[in-house]
C-alpha cells in the first residue's frame, strides 16, 4: 500500500513539472531597413554647377569646384573670360577654382560631359522614386522654415506635392548619426529666402531634389546637392556649399560656390608609353597639376578621384642630339590605362665650308622626326661655287650629294656641311670704303665660332677686334671667323 502511494505521488509530481516547461516556438525576427545610402551622382558628382543649356554670371562670382555645360557649347557660359588649355580639353577662369569643360572642347570632353549628363538626369530619376524608407510627407505644407530635421538611423525622406518655400532659418540635425543621408523630393518650386544650416551632417549626404526652380534668393547660405529638374538661380549674394545640377541652366550674380566633396571611390590609372627606350632615360606625365616621373614603360597612379587633367612630357631628353615628342594629353576619371606613343626626333644642325662662302636652307639647328625627308638648298656667296653636300655620319644621306637642291634623309643626329670652292677672287675688294652717300647702314655680325649675333645700325662694326667696315649693295669683308649681313629690316638711324 505505502510503494503504492509512492509511485502516484511521484506520478503527480512529474505532471506538475512538466506543465512547468514552456513550449518551444518557431519565431523570426524582421531585420532593421537599410539606411538610406547616398544618391549615386557617376560624374555628375565631379561638378560644382553642371548644366545642359546655360550658365551665365554677372558680379564677383568665385566657383571652388568644376563647371560643365553639355550639349550646349562654351559660348552658352557667360561672364567667365574662359582661356582654353593647350590640351584644348578645358579652360580656366580667373572666376573658378577648377576647371571648365564644354561640350565644343578637344576629346575625349564631349563623351565625359555626355556621361556626366546622363548620370545627373539617372540621379535625379532614382532619388525622386525613392520610397524607403518611408517618406514624411508634406511636412509644413511646404513651409519649413524655423524647423530643425533630426537624423534617423535609417535615413531620411521628406515628400511634398506642392513648392516648397523657408522663409526663416532650417536646420538639419545629423547628431545623432553624422553619415545620415537626407533626400527632400519637391514636385514644384524650392524658394530658400533664410540660411540652411547643417549640424554634423555631411553636405555631400543632403540631396535637394526639385521638379521647379530652384531660387537662392539675396544673401542666403544652404548646404547640399540641388538636383533640379529644370533652373538655379542664385540672387545676388547667395552661397552654396555643395553642387548646383541642372537639367537646364544655372544664372549666378557675385555668388560663392564651394563643391561638395565626392563620394565617387578613389580609382587607379597606368599611364603607358612607347617609342621611348625603357632604360636610361627619364620620362612624366603632369596629372591634376602634380608631375610624375619614371623609368620603363609605364607610370601607375593611385588614388585619383573626380576628374583629372593629365598630359605626358614633350620633349624627353635622350642621348645627346635625341629627344622624344608627343601631344599626347587628356582627361581621366575612372579606372583605367591611358597610351602614348613618343616619336624620336634628332638634332641637326648646318656649316659652311670654307667659312662665309655661301650659305644653306634651312640653316638654323633644328630637331627633325626620325626618317624626315628634309629638302635643303645651298647658294654662294660672290667669288664661290656650290661643291658638293657632306656629313660625319651614315645616319645623314642624301638623294644626292652633287647636286645644290637637293633631300637629307634624317636617321640620327648630325651636322649638314656644304662645300663651296673658290671661282675666282672671293674677295673682289679686300679694302673696301665707307660709301660717302651713305650715313649708314644696317649689320647683322654671326659669329659661327661662337654661335652669338650682333645687330646694329652704323658706318662700321668692331666684332670681335678687327675693324669690319660696312658698304651697303655688297659683302663685308675684315674680320675674323666672321660673317656681315646687310638686314634691312632694321631701322636706320641718322
Amino acid at each position: 500500500m505505502i510503494m503504492l502511494i509512492r509511485k502516484m505521488y511521484l506520478a503527480l509530481l512529474l505532471v506538475s513539472l512538466s506543465a512547468l516547461v514552456v513550449p518551444t516556438v518557431a519565431t523570426s525576427v524582421s531585420a532593421l531597413p537599410p539606411s538610406l545610402q547616398p544618391v549615386d551622382l557617376g560624374l555628375a558628382g565631379n561638378f560644382a554647377i553642371l548644366a545642359e543649356t546655360a550658365i551665365t554670371t554677372t558680379g564677383v562670382t568665385h566657383i571652388t569646384g568644376n563647371l560643365g555645360i553639355s550639349p550646349a557649347a562654351s559660348t552658352a557660359m557667360t561672364g567667365f573670360g574662359p582661356v582654353l588649355d593647350s590640351s584644348g580639353t578645358f579652360s580656366i577662369s580667373p572666376l573658378v577654382t577648377g576647371q571648365i569643360y564644354a561640350s565644343n572642347y578637344a576629346a575625349p570632353t564631349p563623351s565625359m560631359l555626355s556621361t556626366a549628363v546622363g548620370n545627373m538626369e539617372s540621379a535625379y530619376t532614382t532619388a525622386n522614386g525613392l520610397t524607403t524608407p518611408a517618406p514624411v510627407n508634406e511636412l509644413g505644407s511646404g513651409n519649413i522654415g524655423g524647423l530643425t530635421l533630426t537624423a534617423l538611423s535609417t535615413g531620411n525622406i521628406y515628400k511634398w506635392s506642392t513648392a516648397v518655400t523657408i522663409p526663416s532659418a532650417l536646420t538639419i540635425d545629423c547628431t545623432p548619426n553624422p553619415s545620415a543621408v537626407f533626400v527632400l523630393q519637391i514636385a514644384q518650386g524650392l524658394t530658400v529666402s533664410a540660411n540652411v544650416s547643417l549640424i554634423q551632417c555631411l553636405p555631400q549626404h543632403i540631396f535637394w531634389i526639385v521638379a521647379g526652380i530652384t531660387t537662392l534668393e539675396s544673401g542666403v547660405s544652404m548646404q547640399g546637392i540641388v538636383l533640379d529638374q529644370t533652373q538655379v538661380i542664385f540672387d545676388s549674394g547667395a552661397t552654396l556649399v555643395g553642387d548646383a545640377l541642372a537639367q537646364s541652366q544655372v544664372t549666378l550674380i557675385g555668388n560663392s560656390i564651394t563643391e561638395a566633396p565626392t563620394t565617387s571611390a578613389p580609382y587607379n590609372v597606368t599611364f603607358d608609353q612607347t617609342g621611348i627606350p625603357t632604360t636610361g632615360v627619364t620620362w612624366g606625365v603632369t596629372v591634376g597639376g602634380t608631375h610624375h616621373t619614371g623609368t620603363g614603360s609605364n607610370i601607375t597612379l593611385t588614388g585619383l578621384t573626380g576628374i583629372q587633367p593629365y598630359s605626358y612630357d614633350s620633349p624627353v631628353a635622350g642621348a645627346t642630339g635625341t629627344q622624344y615628342a608627343s601631344t599626347c594629353s587628356g582627361l581621366v576619371s575612372a579606372a583605367g590605362t591611358q597610351s602614348c606613343g613618343y616619336t624620336t626626333q634628332y638634332q641637326v644642325s648646318f656649316a659652311v665650308s670654307p667659312f662665309a662662302s655661301g650659305t644653306t636652307s634651312p640653316s638654323a639647328t633644328t630637331y627633325y622626326n626620325a626618317g624626315t625627308g628634309l629638302s635643303i638648298s645651298a647658294t654662294a656667296n660672290s667669288g664661290y661655287a656650290f661643291s658638293s653636300w657632306s656629313n660625319g655620319e651614315a645616319s645623314i644621306t642624301f638623294t644626292s650629294s652633287v647636286s645644290s637642291t637637293t633631300t637629307a634623309t634624317i636617321n640620327g643626329p648630325g651636322t649638314i656641311t656644304v662645300e663651296f670652292s673658290s671661282s675666282g677672287n672671293p674677295n673682289p675688294n679686300p679694302n673696301p670704303s665707307p660709301n660717302p652717300s651713305l650715313a649708314c647702314v644696317n649689320y647683322s655680325v654671326y659669329d659661327y665660332f661662337v654661335g652669338t649675333t650682333l645687330v646694329g645700325t652704323g658706318t662700321e662694326a668692331t666684332y670681335p677686334g678687327p675693324n669690319i667696315q660696312l658698304v651697303a649693295g655688297g659683302p663685308i669683308y675684315g674680320g675674323s671667323n666672321v660673317t656681315v649681313m646687310l638686314d634691312p629690316s632694321l631701322s636706320c638711324l641718322t
